[in-house]
């Protein structure tokens, strides 16, 4: 006699289990926001025979000066597989990330090209904030996804 429901609590259960053993692995690309084009790369700390899933990016302000004010806070980066690449973030607006500590969280979806899981990922300010070399703002922009 079978229980009803075990079937789809086991699959269930294997899908928990998977999801579990999934490795995550990141890049840290450190930026200076006032500069535009400037870029920066890092290679991924995973395998380099597995494949990459990056599942999200933090962008998180660790540096903000500007006599007696603020960055504006309008920069936007892309993120990419490649120099000048836009294959993992195209360009998006950091709106109002100017204050020491604050930070972005930007969830991603959709289709990603086959990534290694030691490729090295760019980062680049396609739009520098608007206050410009008046000011100095530094973000560390993370990518973090899984391992398969």
């Amino acid at each position: 006699m079978t229980t009803p429901g075990l079937g789809r609590f086991r699959a269930l259960k294997r899908k928990v289990d998977a999801m579990a053993a999934e490795e995550v692995v990141s890049a840290v690309l450190v930026l200076p926001l006032q500069t535009l084009n400037h870029e920066h790369s890092a290679a991924l700390d995973g395998v380099a025979t597995s494949a990459f899933m990056p599942r999200r990016i933090q962008v998180i302000c660790r540096t903000a000066t500007l006599a007696g004010d603020l960055p504006t806070g309008d920069a936007q980066i892309t993120v990419g597989t490649g120099a000048g690449g836009t294959q993992i973030l195209p360009a998006t607006a950091l709106t109002g990330l100017n204050v020491v500590g604050e930070s972005v969280e930007i969830i991603l979806a959709g289709i990603f090209p086959a990534i290694a899981g030691n490729a090295t990922l760019f980062a680049k300010v396609t739009t520098a904030d608007t206050k410009g070399g008046a000011c100095a703002i530094t973000a560390d922009v993370i990518v973090s996804g899984t391992q398969v």
